[in-house]
């Protein structure tokens, strides 16, 4: 994924020169869509990669200096333009640390709920 996502914020920046950067979006969006659809159809782990790299592709394009930070930087009022690009940041590293913590936990590391415990769990949370 890291791969496609190099090539995909070099792309961008033609794309964003050639099309605009609402268009550059646009074509993100679809490529993302593509890669989606081929990771919920994996049938084997060369689908796999191939989706992997194609999303890092349209993450590259979607998340690059080019287009998303831009973009919500024109559209905005001017009050608004710093908190509102820092805040796209902001959430960005979020995901990352998130994504983070659930790849370490499948690792099996942490503690999982067991699977007769967590019909307990659902039923009190329902209850309560």
């Amino acid at each position: 994924m890291a791969g496609g996502s190099l090539l995909g914020a070099l792309f961008s920046s033609w794309t964003g020169d050639n099309f605009g950067r609402r268009d550059s979006m646009f074509y993100g969006r679809i490529t993302f869509f593509v890669a989606s659809t081929l990771m919920c159809a994996v049938q084997n782990r060369p689908m796999v990669l191939v989706s992997r790299i194609i999303d890092g592709f349209a993450v590259g394009m979607l998340s690059s200096q080019g287009n998303s930070p831009i973009y919500i930087a024109e559209i905005s009022p001017p009050s608004l333009c710093g908190r509102l690009v820092a805040l796209q940041q902001w959430m960005i590293t979020w995901a990352i640390l998130i994504v983070y913590f659930v790849s370490y936990n499948s690792l099996g590391v942490l503690p999982a709920i067991p699977a007769s415990v967590a019909p307990l769990a659902s039923k009190q949370a329902s209850m309560g």
